[in-house]
């Protein structure tokens, strides 16, 4: 998550999803094939990136509580997957936002 506030470094994970989806899964890994466990995490990590980056964009600001009201005011008509209303759900539920 610090890595969608501007605070920190993606995880490896994080960025080689960023590089298979820019690039496909041939050019960045080969014929390597990637184990479930890490495309999990590559898929989260990719969905809580952007629903809190979502959250940045629409305030333009970082400040937790900015970002926890933004979170608790989504509409319905928001351009935000269902995957990113559950992730910014449960940051918010764990206290994690």
């Amino acid at each position: 998550m610090d890595a969608a506030l501007g605070k920190g470094q993606p995880p490896p994970q994080l960025v080689l999803a960023w590089r298979i989806q820019r690039w496909g899964a041939p050019a960045v890994v080969g014929n390597t094939p990637l184990p479930h466990a890490l495309l999990t995490q590559m898929a989260t990590l990719v969905t809580i990136y952007d629903a809190v980056q979502y959250l940045v964009t629409k305030t333009g600001k970082t400040t937790p509580v900015s970002l926890r009201f933004a979170a608790r005011n989504i509409g319905a008509d928001e351009h935000l997957s269902q995957d990113g209303r559950d992730v910014i759900r449960e940051l918010l539920k764990d206290g994690l936002l």
